[in-house]
């Protein structure tokens, strides 16, 4: 007789074994394979009936539970500026969390370059692995100088090469002249 083995609970899926070779033997199975072997990724019983070269069959059934592994995606690596968080989420409320930075929450907010990975596990112990890396980019570093007393108006240059400038009287360029105080 074959042996499925006894009752199973996985993850994604598995592979149900008949025992017997495939030489001079018939396999039926309920779900209309017919090798000496299944992969089974939904939950359901399983039978397979084996006839062996003279004629004798056996069968067995094996119920099997397939439960899924978590979906990840922390999405796109991240860059910001220094001084400011990267958040990585790993969603699967409910489940359990092993961050690489040691972290065991759903989500994590991070400051640091590094390559951050995280492993979830469902309810059911089946898990997956995601992984994003996070970037920081330095602030840039001028001075307008000193406060100054000045007769008419004065010039303030950032003197950083940037692609954008954003003065707090609306101004979007480099070097801007100042009329009043």
């Amino acid at each position: 007789n074959p042996n499925l083995g006894p009752d199973k609970i996985v993850c994604d899926s598995v592979q149900l074994i008949s025992g017997f070779p495939s030489v001079n033997t018939q396999f039926n199975w309920n779900n209309s394979a017919s090798t000496n072997n299944i992969w089974v990724t939904s939950t359901g019983q399983y039978e397979v009936t084996v006839t062996d070269q003279n004629g004798c069959e056996g069968y067995d059934t094996v119920l099997v539970t397939v439960n899924p592994s978590p979906i990840i995606d922390l999405g796109a690596n991240q860059t910001a500026c220094n001084g400011e968080n990267i958040v990585f989420d790993a969603g699967n409320a409910g489940s359990t969390y092993a961050w690489s930075n040691g972290a065991n929450t759903q989500s994590i907010s991070v400051q640091t370059n590094g390559n951050y990975s995280v492993t979830v596990t469902t309810p059911q112990n089946c898990s997956s692995i995601d992984q994003a890396s996070a970037s920081f980019n330095a602030l840039p570093v001028f001075s307008l100088g000193a406060d100054a007393n000045v007769c008419d108006s004065v010039d303030l240059t950032a003197n950083v090469s940037a692609p954008n400038y954003n003065w707090n009287n609306g101004e979007s360029v480099s070097t801007i002249q100042v009329t009043s105080s």
